[in-house]
């Protein structure tokens, strides 16, 4: 991959939906918008893609819903390839995300983007779940 530094860096940009609810932000969640629609609409994934080689779509808060995570991962992944065609998209997988994962929870949330992101953020979040983890990473080495 080639780097817009120059320097044989690439620059990531790894932003939350969780910003359009940041009190005073610039961003704002409608009423009854959730945060991945408010997220979706903002721009934010475009800005993000403008100013990185690498984005991620920090959709782990919604990797045991996979027809939802996989629509915030394919919305965003085409806003962010609609400005920017070279971007690397990444999509959020995560042990903890507010509830324990499961080694399975994680390969099919990996599994229903496999076709969209062009790799994949995992959290050990907090350090929380690390045999979690090892049992998905065996999975996916079984999968290849």
């Amino acid at each position: 991959m080639s780097s817009r530094t120059g320097t044989g860096t690439a620059r990531s940009s790894l932003p939350t939906p969780g910003l359009v609810s940041v009190k005073g932000g610039a961003f704002r969640r409608e009423a009854n918008e959730t945060d991945e629609a408010a997220y979706e609409r903002s721009g934010i994934a475009e800005a993000a893609a403008l100013a990185a080689d690498i984005v991620e779509t920090q959709a782990q808060r919604l990797q045991n819903d996979l027809k939802a995570y996989r629509e915030i991962v394919s919305e965003t992944a085409e806003r962010a390839r609609r400005v920017n065609p070279e971007v690397l998209v990444l999509s959020g997988l995560s042990t903890s995300p507010g509830y324990p994962a499961t080694p399975q929870m994680l390969l099919d949330a990996w599994s229903s983007v496999a076709d969209v992101a062009d790799g994949h953020y995992i959290s050990l979040a907090k350090g929380r779940y690390p045999e979690v983890m090892a049992a998905f990473l065996r999975l996916v080495l079984e999968r290849s």
